[in-house]
């Protein structure tokens, strides 16, 4: 154990001697993923406590950097709560603010590292607050902005721990603003990205400033680089280095993964290696002797437990960067050749390396790598072609035993991506999807989830024009990577003897977060081809999407049917063709929830009744009818549509027969779960 703690010392002061920096995986912390935790650090030990995950928190926990472990310690003694913050000054933490329920907190904890005790100290005099920032510095700690109920602040306050006082200090030149980051270094305090209450196009403070606690004035620094962010991350490290990056850019909602370097000596900034988790905001950050770590926060529409630290780069380090399984989209094709792209993440030339990848479950393949690739630098790589059914699957891959020896930092190993091949069997219309089955995936249908995020799920939060208990929807509300595409695809249908008209309808349900920056997007596409090209037939968002009024709250369609509408689409320029697939394309912008159901897809042909697939578990009888229509066994979740494809009846549950003494003379499709059958009435 010393020397493992030699060793780990001589890399804590000795990073700046590398010219390269990267970031590494550490142990996921455990317990509750979360965002806007507190984090601090002591010898060589991090600390993370509070947060919010779907509920505030309390918990605290603990970071051996030796041992890459986690252990939880007794609860934080306040309230439960999250945007609050800690600094440490010697052997004591202390922690506090933030928001808990309905208060804004003014409370101040003191733990003792040695005897691992809490202590209630000096309530802040002043506003109670969440987001603050918090820095020691010469023995005392500096807290201030954030944010209340009056709005951003732009305060500063030192707090004095030998004589548990507060004091006011020299406000901070700039806007009033809250969540901004800061760290330490030689006695001064460094400060930027907050949440400006300017509204101008970007809300995020690009200004950075230094304190002098010793002269109780502001410095102005060179700005930031990049487009100005909330709610990222900082430490300082080493000599004269300081370290931010990560956050949310707003008004637009854009995660970032970049990270900047900025020299205290020459005021330059520079850009460093982007950090590798998920584009969050609201991670904590803290540094351990002079490597740099950055742990939860909120990103990709959910809390986060990834833990990452910034340190020298491994001398020998490969990693899958990139991949693409199926060449950019679903066809038709089962046989593929998946690429991948192998990246040098260390300081030697990679010359070897054994790619192993899989389909779904199946067994491993391992392809072995020879070739040349210097530091930071990537390579190509085709791999044996591909073999796979109809229908969603994941490919994955993982690079091992670079230059021959077992790789020391295994996160960048792994890549994974989801690739849909379509069937190419036909159906014959009327279609219908109601999303009635436990899966969205029923009868051919698919979904396509280019990111890997949040995608379309089937949903019982409400039923279209409130007819039944399920539907589809894409949740845009905490979809956060804007501009992220999603797909649900129909089955191919058979459109070889279709004529006009020829058409597909649809419910919808869709209230907008506004109708400036958040416009989440609905495209319907068709292809002829198998999915080789696309046709865009329909595309709306904002007010022409919306079919309720703008809120800020997750839209849920209530139980009336009153915030559905009816939408439709031509299929007529499709008419003749064998196969065709339809497509609804979801775009995010972080706004909010869009609601799908009753998808109704009607062709009409030459002698004006659809053939429709007469294999059926069920009979009905009899057909004609003029009053009542019977059926040879009870059916599960009934429609029953007219030859326009129109929803005219829907009923849960089991059926034993249908009246039909109120339907005009013509021709109906009744379609359950046991299949579908076409009757005619004729009184």
């Amino acid at each position: 154990m010393k020397k493992i703690i030699t060793l780990f010392a001589i890399l804590l002061t000795t990073i700046q001697l590398f010219a390269q920096l990267s970031w590494q995986s550490r142990q996921f912390l455990p317990g509750s993923p979360r965002h806007h935790a507190i984090g601090f650090s002591h010898g060589i030990n991090g600390y993370v406590l509070t947060g919010q995950d779907t509920a505030q928190l309390k918990d605290f926990w603990e970071y051996n950097a030796i041992t890459n472990t986690w252990a939880q310690l007794p609860d934080y003694p306040g309230l439960k709560s999250s945007y609050g913050i800690g600094a440490v000054v010697g052997d004591t933490a202390y922690v506090g603010f933030g928001y808990s329920d309905t208060l804004f907190l003014t409370d101040w904890w003191a733990y003792n590292f040695i005897t691992s005790t809490w202590t209630q100290k000096a309530s802040f005099p002043s506003d109670g607050r969440n987001h603050p920032t918090a820095t020691a510095v010469n023995g005392k700690i500096y807290m201030g902005f954030g944010d209340n109920a009056n709005g951003s602040i732009n305060d500063w306050w030192e707090y004095n721990p030998a004589n548990d006082t507060w004091s006011a200090k020299a406000l901070y030149p700039g806007l009033k603003m809250h969540h901004p980051v800061s760290c330490a270094h030689n006695g001064l305090i460094y400060l930027s990205e907050g949440h400006w209450i300017d509204t101008a196009s970007n809300y995020g403070s690009k200004k950075f400033y230094s304190y002098n606690s010793m002269t109780d004035t502001w410095d102005t620094l060179a700005d930031m680089p990049g487009p100005g962010v909330v709610a990222g991350a900082s430490f300082c490290l080493g000599t004269n280095k300081i370290y931010a990056g990560i956050g949310i850019e707003e008004p637009v909602e854009v995660f970032h993964h970049e990270f900047y370097e900025y020299d205290i000596i020459t005021g330059v900034w520079d850009t460093i290696a982007e950090y590798p988790g998920q584009g969050v905001f609201g991670s904590v950050s803290f540094n351990i002797g002079n490597i740099g770590y950055v742990a939860t926060g909120y990103g990709g529409g959910s809390t986060r437990q990834e833990f990452f630290m910034l340190a020298p780069m491994l001398p020998i380090d490969g990693g899958i960067s990139k991949m693409d399984t199926i060449n950019h989209g679903p066809s038709c094709l089962n046989t593929f050749v998946p690429m991948v792209t192998l990246k040098n993440y260390g300081t030697d030339t990679l010359t070897t390396c054994t790619i192993s990848y899989q389909i779904d479950a199946n067994p491993i393949q391992t392809y072995n790598w020879t070739g040349s690739i210097g530091s930071l630098d990537t390579s190509f790589i085709v791999l044996p072609s591909q073999t796979a059914t109809p229908g969603v699957h994941t490919f994955y891959c993982k690079s091992v035993n670079p230059n021959g020896i077992t790789d020391l930092n295994t996160y960048n190993d792994n890549a994974s991506q989801e690739f849909l091949i379509l069937s190419a069997a036909t159906k014959n219309t009327p279609i219908f999807q109601g999303f009635d089955s436990t899966s969205i995936f029923d009868n051919g249908w698919n979904r396509y989830n280019e990111d890997g995020e949040l995608t379309w799920e089937r949903t019982t939060l409400a039923g279209g024009f409130a007819a039944s208990a399920s539907s589809v929807w894409m949740d845009f509300y905490d979809e956060g990577n804007v501009g992220s595409m999603d797909y649900l695809y129909s089955p191919a249908l058979n459109f070889t003897q279709a004529v006009a008209p020829s058409f597909m309808t649809f419910a919808l349900a869709y209230a907008p977060y506004d109708t400036v920056n958040y416009c989440d997007q609905l495209d319907i596409e068709v292809s002829d081809d198998c999915g080789a090209t696309w046709t865009n037939v329909y595309s709306k968002d904002c007010v022409a999407l919306m079919t309720d009024s703008v809120t800020t709250d997750l839209f849920v369609p209530d139980s009336t049917g009153s915030q559905w509408r009816k939408d439709s689409v031509s299929l007529n320029a499709f008419a003749g063709k064998s196969s065709i697939i339809i497509r609804f394309r979801g775009t995010s912008a972080y706004g909010n929830s869009l609601f799908l159901d009753d998808i109704n897809i009607m062709a009409a042909i030459s002698n004006g009744i659809n053939e429709i697939d007469k294999i059926s578990s069920f009979e009905i009888y009899p057909n004609p009818t003029d009053d009542v229509l019977k059926f040879s066994k009870p059916l599960k979740n009934i429609v029953v549509l007219n030859v326009l494809g129109e929803l005219l009846i829907r009923k849960a549950g089991i059926t034993q027969s249908l009246s039909t003494k109120d339907f005009k003379n013509g021709v109906y499709f009744l379609k359950a779960n046991e299949g579908i059958q076409k009757f005619i009435v004729k009184h």
